[in-house]
């Protein structure tokens, strides 16, 4: 069986986003919606493209999906940062107020 390039793809972003937005405890909900919308418009791509024999009648479906998977990748990058940085910060938080109590 034949691995689907375009289908492994968005397999792969999916999970991207179940991990990302999973582990945020909070998030811009019109930031999440855009990101769903982004996959349904891979999705429509994803099978424009493999029902079409000839690849270069869809040759700018393929350049548009590539740039959206590059895009999302870059968005997921950000977003794991946001949450590395948060959870530095509640950390210091933390270590700060276990200080504070020994020191009372």
């Amino acid at each position: 069986m034949a691995i689907n390039f375009f289908e492994h793809e968005l397999t792969k972003l999916r999970n991207r986003f179940r991990e990302t937005y999973g582990r945020m405890t909070v998030y811009s909900i019109y930031n999440r919606d855009c990101t769903i919308l982004t996959f349904v418009g891979m999705s429509v791509a994803e099978r424009r493209i493999n029902s079409v024999k000839d690849k270069s009648e869809v040759r700018a479906d393929i350049r548009q999906f590539l740039k959206t998977k590059n895009y999302l990748n870059d968005h997921f990058d950000k977003l794991e940062e946001i949450i590395e940085r948060r959870r530095h910060v509640e950390r210091a938080k933390q270590r700060d107020s276990e200080e504070h109590s020994k020191a009372v």
